[in-house]
C-alpha cells in the first residue's frame, strides 16, 4: 500500500517529488465552453453570470484563446480580488461577529493602491526587519498577494494578525483564560494551516492509519508523499496539547500598546514583544514547547514565522525534498502541510466536496493522485493561485457533459467528489458521475449573485461584538462564515430557504444601490423607451439577467397569471401595476432551484432585446483579455477576436 505512494516520485531522484502520477481523464465528455463559463464565473469572481450575453462574450474569448487565458484575464480584473479577499479572510476563521472579530484588520484596505510591491516587501523581509512604508492591513495583504499571484505571504503575516483577538473569559483566573486562549489559537491553527487535528493524528497521519489495509481495493486512507506529522510534532502521533500549543502564548507575546509592528503593519492589526524581550518565565508555568523543535519559554509565533518563511522558500518553484521513507525537515513539511490546505479549499469552493475527507486525509488513489498533482504544480509555480485555478477549472470533473449534451458513462468518474460511492451494492454504481456535481450554490455566492444582478447594496460583512442584526442573522441562516461557533454551511435547509424568502421573495426595493435605481427600475426604463415593448420582453430580460436562461412554454402561463395579462400585451397598453409583478416574478426566480443549485448548466437562448449593459460586458471582457497579448475589440456589444 504505502510503496503505491512512492510511484508518485521521480525515479531518478527520489529526494523530490516533482512527477505526480498521470490522470487518466474520466469517460465522459466536455460539456463546451458556454457551460464552462456559466461553473467557472462563480468561483472566479464570486457571482453567477448577470445574462447570456455576458456568457456568450467569455465563451467565444475562451474557444478563440483558451480557457486558461480566461482564467487569467479574469483574476486579473478587481471584481476578482475582491472575492478572493472575502474568501480569503472566510478561509482563514477570520471572525466578522463576536467578541474576536475582526474587522479594524480585515475590512478595509488602508492603501490607494495594489500593485505587488507589498506582497514583494512581505517576501523577501523577515517581520523585524523594517517596515513596508505606507499604512496597511491584512486587507492590503490579501488583495495585493491575489494581484501579485502569490498567496504566501498572507499565511506568513496572518499568524502575528490572528493573534490580536484572543477569546475572552469571565470567572476564571488569568492562567486558565491564558491556557484557553493557547488552545483555541492552536486549534484553529490546526485547521486553518495544517488541515490536521492532535485528536485525529493518534488515529490517521501519513505513517500510520486505522483503515489503512494492504490491499488497495480496501485501503481508505491514501495520505500524499511526506511524513508531515513526524516532522512537525517530532512524532507522527502528535503531542501533548501542553506543549504543541505553548508557541501560541499570548501573555508575554502580544502588547498591543508598546509591541513591535510586523513589517510595519497597522497597529490594529496587533502588536508584540521582540524575541529578545520575550519572558523567561512560562505565564502559566508550563515552559516546555514543540513544534518543528523544542522550545524554552520564549518559544512564540516569531519561531513559528521563520520556519514557515524558510519552508516556502524552500519548495517555491521546486517541490518539497521528500526522503524515499517519507521524511523531510520540519520547514518544508509546513509549508507543504499549508499548501496542501489551501489546495484542498479551492477545489472543494470550485467543486462542491473536498479531496480530503474527516480527518484530513483523501480516502482513495483517485483523490489522492489530484490532491498531489495540484499541490505540486501550486507550490512549483510560487503560491500562484492563478496556477492553481487554471489547473482545477481545466480538470475534466470540473465542466462534465450530462447525458443530454453527449453519450457518457453515468458512473464513469473515479470516485473523486463523492469517495463513499466505492460502498455501493451495485459494482456499476462504485464510480462518480454528471449528477455528483450538483450541490448549493456556496452562501456568499448566493448573495454575490443576487447583489450584483439587481444591483443592490452588498449585505454588510462585518458585524458588532454587542447586538445581532437582522442581516447577521439572514447570513447565519443560509450559511455564511461569520465566526467560529457560526462556521456557515454548504446544504440547504427549511429555516434558511425561509429566511431567504423573506428577505427577498418580493426583491424589495429598498435593497436598492446608492443611485435609488436598481436593475428593475432600469428594465422598466429601457423598456418605456421602446414602444414595441411587451410584458414577454420584460419578463424575458429579468429572467435572463437572473438565471441566463430563456423563458420556459412552461413558465409563460404562470407569468401571465402574474401580470394578469398576455404576454404579447404592449407595456403601454397595460395598465397593471409593472413594477410590483415584476418583482414578485424577481422573487419566485430567486427561489428557483436554478438560483439556488449548481446544475448542468441549460443550453443558452438568444440574448434578450431589453438586455442591458451588454457593450460594456464586451468592453469589459476585451480589456481584461487583451492585457495578455490579445487584440481582440468590441463592434457595439458583438466581440471581434483578433488574430
Amino acid at each position: 500500500m504505502r510503496a503505491l505512494l512512492l510511484l508518485v516520485l521521480v525515479a531518478c531522484n527520489p529526494e523530490r517529488a516533482d512527477e505526480p502520477a498521470v490522470i487518466t481523464p474520466p469517460a465522459t465528455c466536455d460539456a463546451g465552453d458556454d457551460a464552462w463559463v456559466t461553473r467557472a464565473m462563480p468561483v472566479l469572481w464570486g457571482r453567477r453570470p448577470h445574462g447570456t450575453h455576458e456568457v456568450l462574450v467569455w465563451s467565444e474569448l475562451a474557444s478563440t484563446y483558451g480557457r486558461e487565458a480566461v482564467v487569467r484575464a479574469m483574476m486579473a480584473d478587481q471584481e476578482a480580488i475582491e472575492w478572493w479577499r472575502q474568501w480569503m479572510t472566510d478561509t482563514l476563521y477570520v471572525a466578522r461577529a463576536g467578541d474576536t472579530e475582526s474587522a479594524a484588520c480585515f475590512e478595509t484596505p488602508r492603501m490607494l493602491e495594489h500593485n505587488g510591491t507589498l506582497t514583494a516587501f512581505l517576501r523577501d523581509y523577515a517581520p523585524d526587519e523594517g517596515a513596508f512604508g505606507p499604512e496597511f492591513a491584512m486587507a492590503d495583504v490579501i488583495a495585493d498577494a491575489f494581484v501579485a499571484d502569490d498567496v504566501s505571504t498572507i499565511y506568513r503575516s496572518h499568524l502575528f494578525a490572528r493573534m490580536r483577538e484572543p477569546v475572552q473569559g469571565a470567572n476564571v483566573s488569568a492562567e486558565e483564560l491564558e491556557y484557553n486562549r493557547r488552545v483555541r489559537f492552536g486549534e484553529l491553527f490546526n485547521t486553518t494551516y495544517l488541515g490536521r487535528e492532535l485528536g485525529c493524528v493518534v488515529c490517521h497521519n501519513t505513517e500510520f492509519s486505522t483503515t489503512d489495509d494492504p490491499d488497495p481495493a480496501l485501503d481508505r486512507t491514501w495520505p500524499i508523499p511526506g511524513n508531515v506529522e513526524a516532522a512537525v510534532y517530532g512524532s507522527a502521533f502528535g503531542l501533548e496539547t501542553d506543549i504543541a500549543y505553548s508557541v501560541f502564548r499570548y501573555e508575554g507575546f502580544v502588547n498591543i500598546r508598546d509591541g513591535v509592528r510586523v513589517w510595519g503593519m497597522a497597529k490594529d492589526c496587533g502588536r508584540f514583544i521582540p524575541t529578545e524581550d520575550l519572558p523567561e518565565e512560562d505565564f502559566i508555568g508550563l515552559g516546555e514547547g514543540f513544534f518543528i523543535e523544542p522550545y524554552d519559554a520564549t518559544g512564540s509565533v516569531w519561531d513559528l514565522e521563520r520556519h514557515l518563511a524558510s519552508g516556502m522558500d524552500g519548495i517555491r518553484q521546486v517541490g518539497p525534498a521528500i526522503a524515499s521513507d517519507g521524511s523531510m525537515s520540519g520547514d518544508e513539511a509546513f509549508a507543504w502541510a499549508v499548501a496542501t490546505r489551501f489546495v484542498d479549499q479551492v477545489w472543494s469552493l470550485a467543486m462542491g466536496s473536498p479531496l480530503t475527507i474527516a480527518y484530513g486525509f483523501p480516502r482513495n488513489e483517485a483523490q489522492q493522485l489530484r490532491l498531489h498533482r495540484l499541490t505540486e504544480a501550486f507550490v512549483q509555480s510560487g503560491w500562484s493561485p492563478r496556477a492553481l485555478l487554471v489547473a482545477v477549472l481545466t480538470d475534466p470533473l470540473f465542466n462534465p457533459g450530462g447525458p443530454e449534451v453527449c453519450p457518457a458513462d453515468p458512473y464513469g468518474f473515479p470516485p473523486v467528489l463523492d469517495p463513499y460511492a466505492t460502498e455501493e451494492d451495485d459494482p456499476q454504481r462504485r464510480g462518480n458521475g454528471p449528477g455528483d456535481r450538483v450541490r448549493r450554490v456556496p452562501a456568499r455566492v448566493l448573495f454575490g449573485s443576487v447583489e450584483h444582478a439587481m444591483e443592490w447594496k452588498p449585505q454588510p460583512r462585518w458585524f458588532s461584538a454587542f447586538a445581532v442584526t437582522d442581516a447577521q442573522e439572514l447570513q447565519a441562516a443560509v450559511g455564511v462564515f461569520l465566526k467560529e461557533s457560526e462556521p456557515g454551511f454548504e446544504g440547504s435547509d427549511f429555516q434558511g430557504l425561509l429566511a431567504w424568502d423573506a428577505a427577498f421573495g418580493t426583491c424589495p426595493p429598498l435593497r436598492r444601490s446608492p443611485t435609488s435605481e436598481d436593475h428593475i427600475h432600469r428594465l422598466l426604463a429601457a423598456g418605456a423607451a421602446d414602444p414595441d415593448t411587451t410584458l414577454r420582453d420584460l419578463a424575458e430580460a429579468l429572467e435572463d439577467r437572473l438565471l441566463s436562461q430563456p423563458l420556459s412554454d412552461e413558465e409563460r402561463p404562470l407569468v401571465e397569471a402574474l401580470f394578469g395579462a398576455r404576454l404579447d400585451t404592449r407595456l403601454a397598453d397595460y395598465a397593471g401595476a409593472t413594477e410590483r409583478h415584476l418583482r414578485v416574478f424577481c422573487g419566485a426566480l430567486l427561489l428557483s432551484p436554478q438560483f439556488h443549485l449548481v446544475m448542468d448548466p441549460e443550453p443558452l437562448g438568444a440574448v434578450p432585446r431589453l438586455a442591458l449593459d451588454r457593450e460594456a460586458d464586451c468592453a469589459r471582457a476585451v480589456a481584461l483579455i487583451n492585457r495578455s497579448g490579445a487584440s481582440a475589440s468590441c463592434d457595439g456589444d458583438v466581440l471581434v477576436p483578433g488574430a
